[in-house]
């Protein structure tokens, strides 16, 4: 499997703590009402970008993990419900997996959405590009042969 790491998440990341490091570095010179509200706006800054983080924790995944590709095989297209709880009442959603088998044996179960799931039946070849994480496999794209 070919492995290709993407920068643009540690870009990101690098850019961030080069604001804030700026934000105080210049805060420094500045009279002191001004550097009360600078560090008051960092402290805000900071704390906005940590509660950020479980919220986007899967989309940043997506960016910072090597991409892999890998022929492959859709063994299966299974769907599992979710219940869901409205004002009153419950409904249930889909949420729709592809079993992939790897030409070196190794099966990934990906979640992906509706418009991709149509377009993908079992038994189809192609080459699978995903990111993974300990347990957890992100879809990219499949491309067929």
């Amino acid at each position: 499997m070919k492995k290709k790491f993407n920068w643009l998440g540690w870009i990101f990341v690098l850019i961030y703590i080069l604001i804030v490091i700026l934000i105080i570095f210049l805060g420094k010179n500045l009279s002191q009402p001004i550097k009360d509200y600078l560090y008051f706006g960092v402290f805000v800054f900071l704390i906005c970008f940590i509660w950020l983080i479980p919220l986007t924790y899967l989309n940043t995944l997506r960016f910072i993990l090597p991409l892999k590709k890998g022929h492959s095989v859709v063994l299966s297209k299974p769907i599992q419900y979710q219940k869901w709880w409205m004002n009153t009442y419950s409904t249930y959603i889909p949420i729709l997996f592809v079993n992939f088998l790897l030409d070196d044996g190794t099966r990934k179960s990906c979640r992906m959405t509706a418009k991709k799931y149509r377009l993908l039946s079992s038994g189809d070849r192609g080459n699978l590009y995903y990111k993974e994480q300990g347990r957890r496999t992100f879809f990219i794209d499949f491309k067929k042969l």
